[in-house]
C-alpha cells in the first residue's frame, strides 16, 4: 500500500497542486489544551507557487491510497521559506471548534467512576465520550473543580492516571468520531521503522505523523 493525502484548501481540492513538490507534511497531535498543529514543507525551485493568505483554513486526511482519514481543519498562521534549497514551509494550528470546553467554571464531583465524568462532560458539549476500558471503571469519591474549564480538569484528571485528555477527532480500530473528548493511556514510544511514515511520542506532543514526499502519492 501507499502512503497518501489530501488537502482542501478554503475548500477547494489542492492535493494535485503538490504532487511533484511535497517535501514533508507533518502534523503533530497535542493532549490537553495546546493546539495541534500541521506543517507543510514544499519545493519552490521556480518561484511558482501562491503563499497562501494568514487565516486560511486547511482540511487535511491521511492515510493509504483509497482509504483515506480527515485528521483535522487548521488555519494557516504562517508562511516561510528558504533560499537554497527554495522551500516554503506553511504551519497552521487546529481550527478551535470547542470554545465552550475551555471556559471555566466550579463544581464538585462525588462518587463518580472516569466514565461518568467524561460521558457528563461530553454531554454538555455536545462530543462523544470515548474512555479506556482500563480506565473507565476507575472511581472518585471527590473531585473538586475551582474556577477550571472542564479540558483544563479532564487533562488534570488523565495525568493523575498516566494518561491523556484529548478533544477533537479520535479514532479506535472499529470507529472514528470527529467531535470527542478522550482519555486514554498514555502512549509509550516505541521504535518504527524510517520514513515514509514514523510515530513518535514526547513530553510535548503525545504523538505525530510524519509523511515524507518520497513515500507520497
Amino acid at each position: 500500500m501507499h502512503v497518501s493525502y489530501q488537502i482542501i484548501a478554503n475548500g477547494t481540492d489542492v492535493t494535485g497542486k503538490f504532487q511533484d513538490r511535497l517535501i514533508s507534511l507533518t502534523i503533530v497531535d497535542e493532549a490537553g489544551q495546546k493546539s495541534d498543529t500541521a506543517e507543510i514543507t514544499i519545493d519552490d525551485r521556480d518561484h511558482l507557487v501562491a503563499l497562501p493568505k494568514t487565516g486560511a483554513t486547511l482540511k487535511i486526511a491521511l492515510g493509504f491510497v483509497g482509504h483515506l482519514v480527515e485528521i483535522g481543519t487548521y488555519v494557516v498562521d504562517d508562511v516561510g521559506g528558504e533560499i537554497a534549497p527554495a522551500t516554503m514551509t506553511i504551519s497552521a494550528k487546529a481550527a478551535n471548534m470547542l470554545g465552550g470546553i475551555r471556559a471555566r467554571k466550579t463544581r464538585s464531583w462525588q462518587k463518580k467512576t472516569v466514565g461518568d465524568i467524561v460521558t457528563k462532560i461530553a454531554g454538555e458539549h455536545g462530543l462523544k465520550p470515548v474512555v479506556s476500558n482500563s480506565l473507565k471503571s476507575h472511581f472518585h469519591a471527590y473531585q473538586a473543580q475551582t474556577s477550571e474549564s472542564d479540558l483544563n480538569f479532564l487533562t488534570r484528571l488523565a495525568k493523575g492516571l498516566d494518561a491523556v485528555a484529548k478533544p477533537g477527532q479520535w479514532e479506535t480500530k472499529s470507529q472514528s468520531w470527529r467531535c470527542a473528548i478522550a482519555i486514554q493511556p498514555r502512549p509509550r514510544p516505541k521504535a518504527r521503522p524510517k520514513p515514509p511514515l514514523h510515530a513518535r511520542a514526547g513530553p510535548a506532543a503525545r504523538s505525530a505523523l510524519n509523511w515524507a514526499a518520497s513515500g507520497a502519492n
